[in-house]
């Protein structure tokens, strides 16, 4: 036997349930849609606080952030 599953499967379910309960809520016809637009994004499918759980546990920006260029950061003071 390579992997236990059981382990892993609390571990996945601990983190994932949202992921789960979204696609099961979502219509047949609907899911593969969702699947191809996320995936083509390149942004997880999943709830708000789901995501917000995957950026947490992964230490990486998942949502996507404010667009245009950022602000700059001006470290000198200011001359009057």
């Amino acid at each position: 036997m390579l992997v236990k599953v059981g382990p892993m499967r609390a571990r996945v379910l601990e983190h994932w349930a949202d992921w789960e309960n979204y696609l099961l809520g979502s219509s047949a016809e609907e899911l593969p849609a969702k699947m191809h637009l996320h995936e083509a994004r390149g942004r997880p499918l999943g709830s708000r606080a789901f995501v917000e759980k995957l950026q947490a546990l992964l230490a990486r920006t998942l949502l996507p952030q404010k667009r245009g260029p950022k602000a700059k950061i001006n470290k000198r003071p200011r001359r009057k």
